[in-house]
């Protein structure tokens, strides 16, 4: 922004495009000032090492910005004018940057016979459909979904040689929406009636599939039990499984092989599920149902499965997953750069949020993939141990440590279960910080996260820009920017009307008296409303309007607020 287009905006506008203009700045430097944003001079850092590696010769001499992924380069939205300049040649000053989490460590001995070996963790997170829990949920039309990520363990040999894997987790790829009311646990609405849910969801693993190739869904959704919001996940599970049956047969009837095709296309080259299919390079698929449709699909009922501390039951899932994880295989390169293996697939994980359950199971995956890097016997080895403690410690405070970033980045604060994560074991210190990062989550879903959801859109470029005048037509109110503050203002109002009525009323009874049963009357009503708001989901539509929802009109085809 110029110097002198500020001056003219300060010297011509109102008192109310002053404080939107503050308003909109405040945004900006809150997202900006967020500590997971990384970049590199030298590295690809929005490509994992296989599709780098695989690039083709003619991609590999683009600069930075055109070989790079956009759907993990975070700051072309607010580049983009500056991409195709006809007269400015910006390429060297252009450096994507990706949003997520990083971490490398070096000269890990996984085991005493064992050379070290170097650590590259990525997460890069998708800025398409960006946002935060509960007010971003599902897909949009494009097939970009919520919370979408991909996850990168990448270790380099003593002798120079990559071994690379990749996992991705993200919403489920449908149509629904958790709301925020003030109740605890938000009810699931899906939108079953929606004539594009399977527009969208092909859209979605079109993209996956031509991105990574065969896809293994791990859904770990609630799918036993008899409470409102189990039944609300189960339905939307089904939805899920059956969406995925459709998928199947429609790739089946387009004349599919049985086979999987894994080469990588070239950068932005965009291919359908079914052109995929049809490429040379395959896996056999006779060894596994999963195997023998472009989606595997598992669903495992993380909670009901694991209830009571019963964790070992993971294993369970990762049996299920063995033959798909057996002919994945993973990335690797020699000293020399020659590929001697490809990954062939990759796992799409989910639960609701895509954060704690997600992050336990990709950590399983991750755990046995290193150590098959390293060429390390696992026949006889359980999925969520192995017997090399130093490797344990950094493997587990490593992924916690994803976790927790992930985490705040989506929800606000750090990851649940992460005790387990860390140690293998839930803790009473866990369970006890679970239970304040839930209490820290529900005020921030109600009170805090509205906003946080318009400073990403704005940050992005989600903001759709109108010739509004400010001066009569601020999207911001009082009671979006202090939700809080205003439901309390609210409530003394109410308590003071209750006692004021009370206090009108008998007045042979003495003033003391009055006042003590107008006190009680409009606490036992309050206690009364919060309970049947709280726990009940009750007054939905009044319990919409005293949270904190998002202010600004957006280009995504996110759920508006109701």
């Amino acid at each position: 922004v110029s110097e002198h287009a500020e001056r003219q905006f300060q010297s011509n506008a109102s008192k109310q495009e002053k404080r939107d203009q503050s308003i909109y700045l405040k945004m900006l430097k809150s997202v900006g000032k967020e500590k997971f944003f990384y970049f590199s001079f030298d590295y690809p850092m929005t490509l994992s090492a296989q599709r780098h590696a695989l690039a083709t010769s003619a991609a590999s001499k683009l600069p930075a910005h055109a070989r790079a992924d956009e759907s993990f380069f975070w700051n072309k939205p607010v580049l983009e004018p500056f991409l195709h300049h006809p007269k400015l040649k910006l390429d060297r000053w252009i450096v994507p940057v990706i949003s997520g989490f990083v971490k490398v460590v070096k000269g890990i001995r996984v085991a005493a016979d064992k050379d070290p070996v170097d650590f590259f963790f990525f997460t890069r997170r998708s800025w398409h459909r960006v946002g935060t829990r509960f007010n971003v949920r599902g897909v949009d039309k494009d097939g970009h979904c919520a919370n979408f990520a991909e996850t990168e363990m990448l270790v380099r040999k003593a002798d120079g040689g990559l071994c690379s894997y990749v996992q991705v987790r993200g919403s489920i790829p449908l149509y629904w929406d958790q709301m925020v009311t003030l109740k605890y646990m938000p009810r699931t609405q899906y939108d079953a009636g929606n004539a594009d849910n399977q527009v969208a969801f092909r859209a979605h693993f079109d993209k996956l599939i031509a991105t990574y190739g065969h896809v293994t869904v791990l859904n770990l959704i609630d799918k036993h039990g008899t409470s409102a919001n189990v039944r609300d996940e189960s339905e939307l599970g089904k939805a899920f499984e059956t969406h995925a049956a459709e998928f199947n047969q429609r790739a089946s009837r387009g004349g599919a092989a049985n086979s999987v095709a894994v080469e990588a296309p070239a950068l932005r080259q965009r291919h359908t599920a079914d052109e995929r299919l049809s490429e040379t390079e395959a896996i056999d698929t006779r060894s596994s149902p999963l195997l023998a449709n472009p989606i595997g699909y598992i669903w495992f009922d993380f909670h009901d499965e694991c209830r009571k501390m019963q964790w070992g039951n993971l294993a369970k899932l990762m049996d299920m997953a063995s033959d798909c994880f057996a002919k994945y295989d993973w990335f690797e390169v020699d000293t020399d750069g020659r590929v001697l293996k490809k990954q062939k697939g990759v796992f799409r994980v989910n639960c609701m949020d895509n954060l704690d359950r997600t992050n336990v199971v990709m950590s399983l995956v991750a755990r046995r993939c290193v150590l098959l890097f390293l060429g390390i016997d696992t026949t006889s080895l359980e999925w969520l141990d192995s017997p090399f403690p130093a490797f344990e410690s950094f493997f587990k405070n490593t992924w916690a440590d994803n976790a927790d970033a992930v985490s705040i980045m989506y929800a606000g604060t750090g990851a649940l279960k992460t005790d387990f994560t860390r140690t293998g074991r839930r803790t009473i210190a866990g369970a006890l910080q679970d239970g304040i990062n839930s209490v820290t989550r529900y005020y921030l879903d109600n009170f805090a996260q509205g906003t946080h959801q318009d400073a990403l859109d704005l940050f992005v470029g989600n903001v759709v820009s109108t010739n509004r005048r400010r001066t009569t037509d601020s999207p911001f109110t009082n009671q979006q920017q202090h939700s809080l503050v205003c439901l309390f203002v609210e409530v003394a109002v109410l308590v003071a009307s209750v006692t004021g009525v009370s206090v009108s009323l008998h007045w042979s009874d003495d003033m003391t008296m009055r006042v003590r049963d107008g006190l009680v009357a409009a606490a036992v009503g309050l206690a009364l409303l919060a309970y049947m708001m709280l726990t009940k989901g009750s007054f939905r539509s009044l319990g919409r309007q005293l949270v904190c929802k998002p202010a600004l009109c957006l280009t995504s085809s996110r759920p508006e607020a109701k």
